[in-house]
């Protein structure tokens, strides 16, 4: 798998977002974008990454969003900016915030809730032990059917994170 993560700089602390991809899809370019006002010691962002697969581009977008519902608020603005209108796009993370937050109701006025497209039953995926919260999401740009998604069930799941991760099966729109 290829990685696209927020670069090692000594003399500062890391936002920590990441995106990984395996062929056929390659990442042409990434960057991590630091959410204005973060905290220094906590620092939010997103990391954009750049997929090409032949001629089919998609705009992969990581984030963890802040503890404070005005925090993430502004965050949710932020990544608006960041994607593409045209450009097929996936945005996916930790929003520390379940479905009727408001940060989650910016992002669903422009993108689809892959869950809500294409999941059953709750959704749940904190923590990771025994999930009762909604706080992971991803989000699908117009054109991007999704078939399924899932969250990932059992022990080997928990084993990388306080969460369990949201799976989802995409369809992309043909290249133009």
């Amino acid at each position: 798998m290829q990685l696209a993560a927020d670069p090692w700089v000594w003399f500062r602390r890391r936002v920590k977002d990441a995106v990984l991809v395996r062929p056929p899809w390659w990442i042409s370019g990434h960057e991590q974008r630091r959410f204005e006002g973060t905290p220094t010691m906590y620092p939010r962002g997103a990391l954009v990454a750049e997929l090409v697969n032949g001629d089919a581009r998609l705009v992969a977008v990581s984030t963890h969003l802040g503890l404070h519902p005005l925090e993430r608020l502004h965050d949710a603005h932020e990544i608006g900016r960041l994607v593409p209108q045209r450009t097929p796009a996936v945005i996916g993370g930790d929003l520390n915030e379940k479905p009727d937050g408001r940060a989650v109701a910016l992002l669903s006025e422009r993108l689809g809730d892959a869950w809500l497209l294409g999941g059953d039953a709750d959704g749940d995926t904190f923590p990771a032990d025994e999930p009762t919260a909604r706080i992971d999401y991803l989000f699908v740009s117009k054109g991007i059917a999704v078939e399924r998604a899932i969250v990932a069930p059992g022990p080997d799941a928990r084993t990388a994170s306080d969460h369990r991760p949201l799976v989802a099966e995409l369809t992309l729109p043909s290249p133009q």
